[in-house]
Formats: C-alpha cells, sequence, structure tokens
C-alpha cells in the first residue's frame, strides 16, 4: 500500500492504524479515549 493509500483509507476510516512497534503505548491512548467518549455518553 502506498502512504497515499494508507492515508486516503485512515482519513474514510477516521483513526490512524497502530504502529506495531508502538502497540502498547497506542493503545493505552485509544483506550483513554474510549473512556472518555464512554463518560460523556
Amino acid at each position: 500500500m502506498t502512504p497515499e493509500q494508507l492515508e486516503r483509507v485512515e482519513r474514510q476510516r477516521g483513526y490512524p492504524d497502530i504502529d506495531p512497534e508502538w502497540a502498547w503505548e497506542q493503545w493505552q491512548e485509544a483506550r483513554q479515549d474510549f473512556d472518555d467518549l464512554r463518560e460523556m455518553a
């Protein structure tokens, strides 16, 4: 996949892929975002 294709997919999806080298750290950030959204509902 080209960088342009990846950018288009992420834009359509609404969020970026998780980088495997930073999976744990990025998951922790995403989890916090999910918790914040749940608290707002």
